[in-house]
């Protein structure tokens, strides 16, 4: 008498399963790592924001647009001459 054979009893289904799970994982998992970094990202533009504003005043609009398409780099360089500087133009280079 033949048996009914289960898709899931098959080793390449088995595999392929297994594939598939791992794929979604990574996937998961680098989603999760570009939020976090995005994140982290938009509180050290605010961050600066806040600093620069409570320093200088209101901002112009173009600082602050600058500021918001700055990559990490570059707001990192920005915090560390907001601690010396004593205009807006030391910090941005504007000279």
């Amino acid at each position: 008498m033949l048996s009914a054979i289960r898709l899931s009893d098959l080793p390449s289904y088995q595999a392929g399963k297994q594939a598939g799970l791992q794929e979604g994982i990574e996937q998961g998992l680098e989603q999760g790592l570009e939020r976090g970094l995005e994140q982290g990202l938009d509180s050290s533009r605010r961050l600066l924001l806040v600093l620069l504003h409570k320093k200088f005043g209101i901002l112009p609009q173009h600082t602050q647009q600058r500021i918001q398409q700055a990559t990490t780099e570059e707001l990192m360089q920005w915090t560390e001459k907001f601690v010396h500087a004593n205009t807006l133009e030391e910090i941005f280079n504007l000279k």
